[in-house]
């Protein structure tokens, strides 16, 4: 009966898993623990003492939470590798979060923990835990026992200061490595080898669901393609390399990209062989050379980064709420030379 119960308790820990991780599914936890776990043995009629302590890794001294899309969970991981090495900390994450991970990513260097060991450090809130903030610089981790990322945290300048290690560490897997190839290979062919590829994400579809101005992806696109050519050394073709949310409305509504070099990674799509989209999408578009996108997002961040040379986008999207996002407040502060605001207001 004991074996059944954990068996439920480890289903409730996976269901919450899977659905999200917020308190009051942690309290679900909670509750179906004290419900169905009995704190003595079957055998046991004797009111018995509280069940030993869960024992916590010692060399956990940080852990993310598994929140966010793909994207956002890169920006976890690679801060608290980062987080850990800079303060000369140990750190964890869990089984769930790694494989995630690792499917485009095969060098990670962070030990994993059980989803029982995650779930049980998780729930410890009391164990001398620092709760961490969107922005993690000047953050207390030297006086922290243990840090728990609460956020998805956004630490652009010690990430830009880490760029080879962090490049490092995000190296794609060999699969992934062989389809960026067997995509560039013939476009390589079709515009010459001293072409200069541009990887542009370009959401066509805002936050509060409404659908962006053609215009305004014209004018980003023209301004990026003026400035590129303005400071290339080389006198090759540039090619847009185009990833999107709806190649459909991209198609039909985007008149212009016939006057360019354009390459929709959509079209491409028959590489795949049963792989997921967007993985292939962040491989392709973090091959490039330089990277214009028209939304402030973490996969825009990670390929542009990734891809290392300069970026283009709008440091104020239109339609938007007209302030800055802090990821935009953070490159500034940083004085990040290789990002140019594309203003689209006018």
């Amino acid at each position: 009966m004991a074996q059944n119960a954990f068996k439920g308790f480890i289903v409730v820990c996976l269901l919450v898993w899977l659905l999200g991780d917020n308190a009051a599914q942690r309290e679900v936890v909670r509750q179906q623990y004290e419900a169905e776990v009995p704190t003595v043995s079957d055998e046991d009629d004797e009111e018995g003492a509280e069940p030993p302590p869960v024992m916590l890794p010692k060399w956990c001294d940080i852990m993310p939470i598994n929140i966010g899309n793909f994207s956002s969970h890169i920006f976890s991981y690679v801060t608290t590798a980062l987080l850990a090495e800079t303060y000369g900390k140990t750190a964890c994450v869990s089984a769930n979060k790694h494989n995630y991970m690792s499917w485009l990513f095969d060098s990670l260097p962070l030990k994993t923990v059980t989803l029982e060991e995650y779930q049980a450090i998780y729930d410890d809130i009391s164990f001398k835990v620092q709760l961490g903030s969107k922005d993690v610089l000047g953050f207390p981790v030297a006086d922290a026992d243990l840090i728990i990322l609460e956020t998805v945290p956004i630490a652009v300048n010690l990430i830009e200061s880490h760029r080879t290690q962090t490049v490092e560490m995000l190296k794609f897997a060999d699969r992934y490595q062989n389809f960026v190839k067997a995509f560039f290979d013939p476009l390589v062919k079709k515009y010459g080898s001293d072409a200069t590829f541009v990887g542009a994400h370009i959401r066509v579809t805002r936050d509060g669901g409404s659908v962006i101005e053609p215009g305004l992806i014209q004018k980003l696109m023209k301004e990026a393609m003026k400035w590129i050519i303005a400071t290339s050394t080389s006198a090759g073709r540039l090619v847009f390399i185009l990833s999107t949310d709806d190649d459909v409305w991209v198609k039909a509504n985007l008149n212009f990209l016939s006057t360019m070099n354009v390459e929709l990674t959509a079209d491409h799509r028959d590489l795949l062989k049963g792989s997921d989209p967007l993985y292939f999408d962040f491989a392709i578009l973090s091959s490039c050379q330089h990277s214009v996108g028209n939304n402030h997002g973490a996969m825009f961040f990670w390929t542009s980064f990734i891809a290392g040379g300069d970026v283009y986008m709008p440091f104020v999207i239109p339609g938007g709420s007209g302030v800055k996002s802090d990821m935009i407040l953070q490159i500034e502060r940083a004085n990040l030379e290789r990002y140019h605001n594309v203003d689209l207001s006018a």
